[in-house]
Formats: structure tokens, C-alpha cells, sequence
């Protein structure tokens, strides 16, 4: 979870300004579904982690 928090953060940072989106539509198109991506794969390991503390705690 770290690394994708990692990526995250830094996609966030690339493209906070919207400098990109004039600049490099590409890349910023892809970095924004990259997000989404993330942002998917964090809820899905949140929703695994809450099961498995429920599990523990009976």
C-alpha cells in the first residue's frame, strides 16, 4: 500500500498545476487513468485489510 500511496502522491503532484494537460494531453490522459487505477487497487487492499482485522477480532 506504501509504494501505490507513493505513486500516488507524486501523480497527484504532476498534475495539480493543469500544465500538463496543455503541455502533454498524453501523458497526462494516462497519468489520470493511472490514478484511477490507484485509487481502485488502495480501496480494494482497504476493503482486504478491514475483512482480515474483523476475522481477528471475531
Amino acid at each position: 500500500m506504501e509504494a501505490l500511496e507513493k505513486e500516488q502522491a507524486e501523480i497527484n503532484a504532476q498534475l495539480a498545476d493543469g500544465s500538463l494537460f496543455v503541455t502533454d494531453s498524453d501523458k497526462a490522459l494516462k497519468l489520470s487513468n493511472r490514478l484511477s487505477e490507484i485509487d481502485e487497487l488502495l480501496l480494494e487492499k482497504l476493503e482486504r485489510w478491514e475483512e482480515l482485522d474483523n476475522l481477528s477480532n471475531g
